[in-house]
């Protein structure tokens, strides 16, 4: 299945320069200038097969994603309505408009309140900021309050529970809109569910609209173009900047990747080796405190 609005673009792009020589020199020739199997150009303002609706507004471009989807950050109108980005209804639930959420490991105030990352309420008792907190994606009760991951109160308002972006191969509906994987237009016509569709993260303009990658309307809303951070303790580079967990520098204050030593008798993992107090060998023959000879972890 090839992406239904190569052709038409590619042919458009190439036309336009044709279609403004050919006005100049003999006023109204569309029927000369245009391409066999071209009726209507989508993105040059003219009504070109002359039915009275122009660009996204004739039903000739219905396939053409320039006139199917809001990018959501671009800064254009791209789907004709009048609404540019954020302020366009259909991006009313994209991740990039909506800033309810903290990030907790970006370095960013995601939601306006002048509180960075573990600065902010929504992150400092996630396992995050403190080794005693709630992991939200590992669906175990960390911190013993009976609530699991995003069921904890502690993680709905950071953004790894207030996901609004399709991941195109997990058999999940991640965005909540009921539709899964490729049957979502967020994924529709991405290389995941398509040939020659865009791959979104390969620098390459894969469907030949003239936009690469988080550029491209087909990837725009997406998991690899909305704004992840650095998870510091999965063994994963989330952002691609090429950058690890610890190794990243958005890690460097992010509990996880400093070394605190075990305390011993606090009932904490505080080394964050998931061993707390005796059962962490940094713990043994360690004297009790007062004493020269009992062993604090005999």
């Amino acid at each position: 299945m090839r992406h239904p609005s190569f052709t038409h673009l590619f042919k458009s792009r190439s036309w336009t320069l044709l279609l403004l020589l050919g006005f100049s020199a003999c006023g109204d020739c569309r029927e000369e200038v245009l391409p066999e199997g071209i009726t209507e150009i989508c993105t040059n303002g003219v009504d070109d097969d002359d039915n009275g609706l122009t660009d996204c507004n004739d039903p000739n471009c219905a396939d053409v994603t320039v006139c199917q989807k809001e990018h959501c950050f671009n800064g254009r109108d791209d789907d004709g309505d009048g609404d540019i980005d954020c302020a366009d209804s259909d991006c009313q639930t994209v991740l990039a408009c909506v800033r309810t959420y903290e990030n907790c490991v970006n370095g960013r105030d995601d939601d306006g309140d002048s509180l960075i990352d573990c600065q902010d309420s929504k992150c400092k008792a996630t396992r995050y900021c403190t080794f005693t907190g709630e992991n939200c994606t590992n669906d175990i009760d960390d911190d013993g309050d009976s609530f699991v991951s995003c069921d904890d109160p502690d993680c709905q308002s950071t953004q790894a529970c207030q996901l609004t972006y399709e991941s195109c191969d997990n058999e999940k509906d991640d965005d909540g809109d009921e539709l899964v994987d490729c049957d979502d237009p967020d994924c529709s016509r991405t290389s995941a569910c398509i040939d020659n569709g865009e791959e979104c993260s390969n620098q390459t303009d894969d469907d030949g609209d003239g936009q690469v990658d988080c550029a491209d309307a087909d990837c725009a809303n997406t998991v690899v173009c909305q704004e992840p951070g650095e998870n510091c303790s999965n063994n994963i580079d989330d952002n691609n900047d090429g950058d690890v967990d610890c190794d990243d520098a958005l890690c460097a204050n992010n509990v996880a990747c400093i070394n605190l030593p075990e305390d011993c008798q606090n009932n904490v993992d505080d080394d964050g080796d998931d061993k707390i107090d005796c059962e962490d060998e940094d713990c043994q023959n360690k004297l009790r405190p007062g004493s020269d000879t009992e062993l604090l972890c005999p």
